[in-house]
């Protein structure tokens, strides 16, 4: 999977960019690694997730599925295990309508606040449905 930022809802990424700004304004430049996720490849992740494998939503309960999340890595920190620098995002994202998943520990995720909403002017392929 790679970071797709070109099927992003266009106000979320520049809201999203506006923050990742305010972070580096604040000496912490965070990298996109994940952006907008098709149901199949959040179809992969969920199945990872059932076997034991990093958290992740059944398709089509991910903001990603929308193009309204995005996850970041921290400079120098392999895995997204919390600390400073995602404790700034958390703290900068809401100035952006913008909220972390930190209090269920995916410390790098960053998606619009009521994106349940926001996605309803985004259906969902009929063709992909959750498991």
């Amino acid at each position: 999977m790679s970071a797709d930022l070109e099927r992003l809802d266009p106000t979320f990424w520049r809201d999203a960019q506006a923050c990742l700004e305010a972070c580096r304004a604040h000496g912490v430049a965070l990298t996109v690694t994940m952006g907008y996720r098709s149901l199949e490849e959040q179809r992969d992740l969920w199945v990872a997730y059932q076997a034991g494998g990093p958290l992740a939503a059944p398709p089509g309960a991910s903001a990603h599925n929308y193009g309204l999340a995005v996850d970041v890595l921290c400079p120098h920190r392999e895995h997204d295990n919390g600390g400073p620098c995602y404790d700034l995002l958390a703290e900068l994202a809401p100035r952006y309508d913008l909220q972390t998943l930190a209090a269920q520990h995916d410390y790098g995720h960053l998606q619009r606040v009521g994106w349940r909403v926001a996605a309803l002017a985004f259906p969902l392929p009929q063709e992909s449905t959750p498991p």
